[in-house]
């Protein structure tokens, strides 16, 4: 990861999600954003609510596409195969995604003339 004294402009920004919170503990140097949590019995002001809406719009962008994988239930939780078999079935659950979309976004049958 960066050291401390790396200048902003030369790290990697990380947009990640609440499931990470600590993780700049585990990684002093880098530069994560992550939505703020509701804490315990409290509420978020509106200014943390509108930070957290601002990190989420971008986030989607993402979210999206894995969601489309995760619903082939292959990808979904946790795998006991080969790292062989997992770039095989990624590729494949990917391309599937990809087609779904496809199908969606035209409302009929892809042409695969091509």
């Amino acid at each position: 990861m960066y050291k401390k004294s790396t200048p902003k402009n030369e790290r990697i920004t990380v947009l990640a999600d609440k499931g990470y919170q600590g993780m700049d503990k585990h990684y002093p140097g880098a530069d994560l954003i992550i939505p703020e949590k509701k804490p315990k019995g409290g509420n978020l002001t509106d200014r943390q609510k509108k930070r957290n809406k601002k990190i989420s719009s971008k986030r989607i962008i993402v979210e999206h596409p894995i969601g489309r994988i995760k619903q082939w239930g292959i990808m979904s939780g946790p795998y006991d195969e080969t790292i062989e078999d997992f770039h095989r079935e990624i590729i494949v659950t990917t391309g599937l995604a990809n087609l779904r979309m496809l199908w969606n976004t035209r409302k009929k049958k892809p042409r695969l003339d091509y």
